[in-house]
């Protein structure tokens, strides 16, 4: 009786295990598994060809920061104190150029730019300044479509601030230069191989030196973050050649 169960098992077994080993010299991938292998080796080879390269121009709209610090000079007396404004918002023309040839995943960049800001206070007065301000940093891209970067920037600029009379008060105007510096972060996304879309926050001081109506100086010292939603237009979509 256990000959046949025996011969059964022999015979039965020996081509299966033939054909295991052929199997077994081959690399087994389960089939719902593919997909994702082959999803993260695209992901990796997009994140390893990546390139920094930023040639850009753009618009963008500013909130400016609030806090201030003042000293007002007169014939007779000096006085100094702490305000902040009702509002502050921006309008910004900038340029923004990264020094990366081919392959280059990050490098530095330089940035140029025009400004115009009004800044509302107590309902009916106002500041209003023009500028210009250049900087320098760094950029690294996350993806060809991606970048970050990390700015320092310095302004120079003229200003005008504007009091009405207030009943208690007689009106009052004064004109003079400002000095800005401060650090600012962003990040750019390219929705289109010319059209990108960026995000910057920083912390920004302007100094502004102020001569006004009835020998009367001012001297305002505005402090805190500065956001930016600005929309740009790509010149140049290839990094440098290789010579």
């Amino acid at each position: 009786m256990p000959i046949p169960h025996i011969r059964w098992w022999v015979c039965g077994w020996w081509p299966c295990r033939e054909r295991d080993l052929v199997n077994d010299s081959m690399p087994s991938v389960r089939p719902s598994r593919l997909p994702g292998l082959l999803i993260a080796a695209c992901a990796t080879s997009q994140l390893g060809a990546a390139e920094l390269v930023v040639r850009d121009i753009g618009l963008g709209l500013q909130m400016q920061p609030s806090d201030f610090s003042y000293t007002v000079e007169s014939p007779s007396v000096t006085t100094s104190g702490s305000d902040g404004f009702d509002s502050g918002y921006g309008i910004v023309v900038r340029g923004l150029y990264s020094f990366t040839g081919a392959g280059d995943r990050h490098g530095f960049l330089a940035g140029l730019g025009l400004g115009y800001a009004q800044y509302a206070y107590d309902q009916s007065g106002e500041l209003v300044t023009y500028g210009i301000d250049g900087g320098g940093g760094y950029g690294f891209a996350v993806t060809d479509q991606l970048h970050l970067s990390a700015m320092a920037r310095l302004g120079l600029g003229v200003a005008h601030l504007e009091l009405p009379d207030s009943g208690a008060f007689p009106a009052f105007s004064a004109d003079g230069a400002s000095l800005s510096y401060g650090v600012e972060f962003g990040i750019g996304y390219q929705i289109t191989e010319r059209l990108v879309i960026g995000a910057d926050l920083g912390y920004r001081q302007d100094n502004y030196v102020l001569a006004g109506t009835h020998d009367i100086d001012v001297t305002l010292d505005n402090t805190g973050f500065v956001g930016t939603l600005s929309v740009c237009w790509r010149l140049a979509v290839t990094p440098w050649r290789l010579e």
